[in-house]
């Protein structure tokens, strides 16, 4: 994440999200607390071992801010489908790739072999 990026962000609920905090005298806008953000990280690590509250117990008593163990549960889960999505994204953005590079002859010959298949099979 770059410094100026992401160091902001408008509220969207009535809580305010782990790694965040309101800027002073604002209703709705938000600032980083990287202090946090490194602790969250952390805390994903552990998950590969521990169960969710025992690492929700401990990012409470590090960051000195409670987080329970089902919000703990869906900041992992949006974070693992939205991993899943960059690489769906990637595969796809392949995908076009390389069908934009093939000629019409690459797939008239793909098209041969596959009838070619299908014609040793019925004989």
């Amino acid at each position: 994440m770059t410094e100026q990026t992401n160091r902001y962000k408008r509220r969207t609920s009535s809580s305010i999200p782990f790694g965040w905090e309101l800027v002073e005298g604002s209703t709705d806008l938000l600032e980083i607390v990287k202090e946090e953000i490194e602790l969250l990280d952390k805390a994903k690590e552990y998950l590969k071992g521990s169960s969710y509250r025992e690492v929700a117990k401990w990012l409470s008593n590090r960051s000195g801010r409670d987080i329970s163990h089902v919000t703990l549960y869906r900041i992992a889960k949006k974070d693992l489908s939205e991993k899943r999505r960059r690489a769906a994204k990637i595969r796809w953005e392949r995908a076009k790739a390389k069908a934009k590079a093939e000629t019409q002859e690459d797939l008239i010959a793909e098209a041969e072999t596959y009838r070619s298949k299908k014609s040793q099979e019925v004989s």
